[in-house]
């Protein structure tokens, strides 16, 4: 993250980032278009009426609009995160592997390179001119003279479509301004935009403060004299009715403060966004020098039958329907019905449903799907949900949907919530107790069942090397990696998957450049590698002794060494699930009595659960003391809520009972060392 910072404000270099694919829920934008600055370009997806024709052999045209899958903002931090969208489809040349010599594709990964190659017209264009820019005023320039397409909505078309001819008008006429070559550092509680999602945050008015702060290009080496005579005169100017500001902002080059006021008591359920925009007093026909992006969700506070319902809606193809409930205290699950009102219209649609929790992925807690809704067809399905935040319900149609369909649809909260959302028992703690309570009447049938086998594993031997100068970054700035061994042993066919969990689920965000592990068998052989998000690197493995090499990399020494003895994990399928035992009564678990049976429980009802240690003739031959079993646990008794509301289980291995050894055999005669020298060398040769 750093090293982005410095390479876009200490070197010039013109940042472009795909915003993601992982719409159309709000708040699913990447890393890179949101770090803590605001110099990267985020680029969206779109599809124009042109595209549908000659890509896609649709019908008919349709306006432009965003592709369904294209990532939405505002990000976490308020950041919108998306600065501007482009065709996000190509038919394009493929490798020769593939055996084709062209293919259709389309994501954001091909927008991003769309504006990249109208960022370089630009410069060429600016350079044959000798005009000077910076990466700050091509991003305003694209920005401040993109098209707001008919269909534009700001979350996933930021600015509006790209538009290359107005962006170099704009730049030419106005590269003399003398914010050209600066940043402005525009930050609220340390964060790049205002983001009021929670019912805490939206009761009442609230008042925020913002600090602007310019910054020059490498501002460290910058001429002091530009500094001295830098001052602008600023307009502040915010078009929506809730958001009150001042209206003037003298500005030199130190950090200035203004406040806010947002009001969003009598704002109506949904989703409101708005910019707070600084215009130069001198010159306000070059548009904003700055954005400030402010998002108030107002969402909707359920009755006690925690239900909410819509009838005879009338879906369009190019209109997202986006609805924000409260999600009840005690609610674990969501079940959500749609129904077709139509006899002839069928229609392509995505459900997408999601939770912001502070410093995790979007997918932390979302659910996606795509579908068919046939004519008067009902869709069910259930989905987990976080009790206590505001849940996002995203209906639309697939992007070529042609048709508008009406639709019924209800969504309904009900839930077994337990005391910890991760259970770990470990087994030397004995009985390990559980506590269960209702939202509304429930059946309770509880089930624990573990099925993978987790060994825990310190490295056996580790270096430290500095990189070759392919992997020095300019200007002679060091990387060094440091290389951890690990060996262990598998004792039968199965799948592992090797994980590292310090660093595993952290790609852009994390400090450390890699986590490239390869996993080699005992003869050397190559049998796969893997890196960030352990899930996609399943491996199927033989009986045997196996070395994993893990590659960290960083430019401080010192921080790799800290990684010297980093624990691996090796994640490994059991031939068979071992279950947990659970009583409802504490005095029956003791003497391992009578099991929980089937129950009804009433609204509010809580409920202790008692889980016995597992007998140790069922673990795993190879189990030690560290070692854990990783299974999940579910409350429900119905059959697709268990499918759905899952909750992990750890069960920690304590130090095993030792085993007696055998008696010697009367008469057995001991074998010499010439004997035993026989033996190993024969084994040897039997498994090489």
């Amino acid at each position: 993250m750093e090293l982005f910072n410095q390479v876009v404000n200490e070197h010039g270099v013109i940042l472009v980032s795909s915003a993601g694919n992982h719409g159309p829920a709000l708040s699913t934008i990447g890393t890179p278009p949101l770090m803590q600055t605001n110099s990267v370009i985020g680029v969206g997806a779109y599809v124009s009426p042109d595209m549908m024709i000659a890509e896609y052999s649709m019908r008919e045209k349709k306006p432009g609009i965003g592709y369904t899958w294209t990532s939405c903002g505002p990000g976490f931090n308020g950041e919108l995160g998306v600065s501007v969208c482009a065709p996000g489809g190509a038919i394009t040349s493929v490798p020769n592997w593939t055996l084709r010599g062209s293919q259709l594709m389309n994501g954001t990964s091909m927008s991003s390179p769309h504006v990249a190659g109208c960022i370089s017209i630009l410069l060429s264009g600016l350079i044959q001119k000798s005009i000077p820019y910076s990466p700050y005023s091509i991003k305003r320039a694209i920005q401040n003279t993109a098209f707001k397409v008919s269909t534009w909505e700001p979350f996933s078309m930021g600015h509006g479509l790209i538009q290359v001819e107005k962006a170099f008008n704009h730049l030419v006429e106005y590269w003399d301004c003398v914010e050209r070559c600066v940043r402005f550092h525009v930050v609220s509680d340390h964060k790049n935009g205002i983001y009021l999602r929670e019912p805490h945050q939206i009761s009442r008015p609230s008042v925020h403060c913002i600090s602007v702060e310019p910054i020059f290009l490498g501002d460290t080496s910058a001429d002091a004299e530009r500094k001295i005579n830098f001052c602008m005169n600023l307009k502040i100017v915010c078009d929506a009715t809730w958001v009150s500001v001042p209206s003037t902002l003298y500005l030199m080059y130190t950090s200035r403060s203004f406040a806010i006021r947002i009001d969003p008591c009598g704002l109506s359920p949904g989703e409101h966004f708005t910019w707070i925009e600084a215009y130069d007093c001198s010159c306000v026909e070059k548009g904003p020098v700055f954005h400030f992006p402010v998002t108030v969700i107002i969402s909707r506070k359920l009755d006690d039958t925690y239900s909410w319902n819509i009838s005879a809606y009338n879906l369009q193809s190019e209109k997202v329907v986006r609805e924000f409930l409260q999600v009840p205290a005690g609610a674990t699950l969501a079940a959500l019905r749609i129904s077709s009102c139509d006899d002839k219209k069928c229609c392509s649609m995505v459900i997408h449903a999601l939770q912001v929790r502070p410093q995790m992925n979007c997918k932390a807690q979302e659910y996606y799907k795509f579908f068919r809704l046939e004519p008067k067809e009902e869709y069910v399905c259930m989905f987990q949900v976080k009790e206590k935040l505001v849940l996002e319900l995203v209906l639309m149609p697939w992007w070529n949907c042609l048709d508008s369909v009406k639709i019924n649809y209800n969504v309904s909260f009900k839930g077994l919530i337990p005391d910890t959302s991760s259970l770990t028992m470990h087994a030397a703690d004995g009985i390990h107790r559980v506590e269960v309570t209702s939202l509304i009447h429930e059946e309770l049938l509880p089930v624990a069942s573990l099925k993978s086998h987790v060994l825990v594993l310190r490295p056996s031997e580790y270096r430290v090397n500095p990189l070759k100068a392919r992997d020095v970054i300019p200007k002679g700035r060091q990387v060094y990696e440091i290389q951890l061994t690990y060996a262990f042993n598998i004792p039968r066919s199965t799948d592992i998957t090797p994980t590292f969990p310090l660093l595993s689920e952290l790609l852009y965000e994390s400090e450390f450049e890699s986590q490239l592990w390869m996993l080699f068998d005992s003869n050397k052989q190559f049998i796969g590698a893997g890196d960030a998000y352990p899930s996609k690197y399943s491996l199927k493995v033989e009986k045997g002794d196996y070395t994993l090499k893990l590659q960290v990399r960083h430019e401080e020494r010192a921080l790799l060494e800290k990684l010297s003895d980093v624990p691996m994990l090796i994640c490994v399928k059991m031939q068979s699930s071992i279950s947990v035992d659970i009583y409802d009564k504490h005095s029956q678990a003791l003497i391992n009595g009578k099991k929980i049976n089937y129950q009804v429980l009433s609204p509010g009802t809580t409920v202790p659960l008692f889980l016995t240690p597992v007998a140790n003739d069922k673990l795993p031959k190879n189990v030690a003391a560290g070692h854990y079993l990783l299974g999940s646990m579910t409350f429900m008794k119905d059959d697709n809520a268990k499918k759905v509301d899952v909750y992990p289980i750890r069960y920690i291995i304590p130090e095993l009972p030792k085993k007696a050894s055998s008696p010697k055999r009367v008469g057995e005669k001991e074998k010499s060392m010439v004997e035993e020298f026989t033996e190993e060398v024969k084994q040897l040769k039997l498994t090489w």
